[in-house]
């Protein structure tokens, strides 16, 4: 597993840091690192590399920790050792960042897809949204309609029974006239008969006499 390779990777490093800050700190010879005697001041290291837990490819880190026939003292080896070290490091989070960048183009390569489903859905969703509120919009509005029907067929109704009673009305108000006639007429009769009856009264009263 590459994760698990990586992670054993940077645990080696660590100790192997552990090591080098500890031989600084002693001023001995870290034992795993240098086997040689420190009376060989000419022993070179040509080719140290750290293993890329992406593809297995090795990196190279050419470095000279002993400097020729002259000789090189300890806190030089040490002060080379230190720089190799942290080379070593930095290419290591190099690798991992580079690790984590392909795995998250992998995540959103392999997100957009469900991402894209997600937009379906959602416009799926929206139209069916639009659809059920053209639906009720559309049986409201039917409704409304039938009532608008049905209070016309009412109003209709209403206003034939108004003329009806309008037409009463004028009946009746002739009706009135008609009668308030007869009873002029009939009052001026029967005015006129008591007007006789009291002539025909006085003229036996005269006669009697």
């Amino acid at each position: 597993d590459p994760v698990e390779y990586n992670a054993m990777l940077k645990q080696k490093l660590e100790k192997d840091l552990a090591a080098v800050a500890m031989w600084r700190a002693s001023g001995a010879m870290p034992p795993e690192r240098f086997a040689a005697s420190p009376s060989l001041p000419n022993a070179d290291v040509q080719h140290i590399g750290t293993i890329n837990p992406i593809g297995g490819n090795v990196v190279p880190v050419q470095n000279k920790l002993a400097g020729g026939a002259s000789g090189v003292s300890g806190p030089h080896l040490v002060q080379n050792a230190d720089a190799l070290v942290k080379q070593a490091a930095s290419s290591s989070s190099r690798e991992q960042s580079e690790d984590d960048d392909m795995e998250g183009e992998d995540e959103i390569t392999g997100n957009g897809a469900p991402t894209d489903q997600r937009l379906r859905r959602r416009k799926q969703s929206n139209r069916e949204s639009a659809r059920r509120s053209r639906s009720r919009k559309a049986a409201h509005l039917n409704e409304l309609e039938a009532q608008v029907s049905q209070l016309r067929v009412e109003n209709s109704s209403l206003l034939r029974r108004l003329a009806d009673v309008n037409q009463k009305y004028n009946g009746a108000a002739v009706d009135n006239r008609v009668l308030k006639a007869d009873v002029e007429t009939l009052r001026a009769k029967v005015c006129s008969f008591i007007i006789c009856l009291l002539c025909y009264a006085s003229v036996s009263l005269g006669s009697a006499a």
